[in-house]
């Protein structure tokens, strides 16, 4: 990211640069609040990214097993299109926009609050298959109760089951009240912190 200074050089930096202030008491602002807190929310958005889509196409590889691996899709296509455009994107979006961690004073006051980001504890190695390894857990768990489920509860009088729309149906329901929840108290402060300014 550059940050250009509009001075009595002119104004060549700041017209060529990310971005741009009049004096350099404005760059510790820039550097500390913002940019620490643009980092703690771009760390819980790629997190919680990799984590909504591997939720969404890993139980199509544990119901690989009990279809033999045929390449029967388990959900509608439409509705695959949707998960990512309309249930899973517009909430994360308004956290990483307007989440505050803490307020711009606090950060003036308590320099250790820098030491997440120095140190790397939001996004690192370990936290991303973290993610990952939740996602697996997840996707695996909703896979087989809701495919077992449908086949124990939902037969017919005639001793078939409903088939592989249904289970996608009810599958992909499940995915999408358990991958919201995940950030909703995230979200809930994000709007109280709005609500507070």
């Amino acid at each position: 990211v550059g940050v250009g200074i509009k001075g009595v050089e002119g104004h060549q930096a700041s017209r060529s640069s990310d971005y741009s202030i009049g004096e350099f008491k404005y760059l510790q602002p820039l550097l500390f609040y913002y940019g620490r807190e643009c980092y703690r929310r771009n760390s819980d958005l790629i997190c919680y990214n990799f984590y909504k889509n591997m939720l969404m196409l890993v139980p199509n590889f544990w119901f690989g097993f009990l279809n033999g691996f045929s390449g029967q899709f388990l959900f509608d296509p439409v509705l695959f299109q949707f998960y990512n455009v309309l249930y899973t994107s517009i909430p994360i979006i308004i956290y990483a926009c307007f989440d505050e961690e803490h307020k711009f004073e606090e950060f003036q006051e308590d320099k250790e609050l820098y030491k997440v980001g120095v140190n790397d504890e939001l996004f690192n190695t370990k936290v991303f298959w973290a993610e990952v390894l939740k996602a697996f857990v997840h996707s695996l768990f909703i896979a087989y109760i809701i495919v077992y489920a449908i086949e124990s509860v939902f037969a017919s009088p005639d001793g078939t089951v409903d088939g592989v729309f249904e289970s996608g149906m009810a599958m992909y329901l499940s995915l999408i009240h358990i991958s919201e929840p995940t950030r909703q108290a995230e979200i809930s402060y994000a709007v109280f912190c709005l609500k507070k300014k």
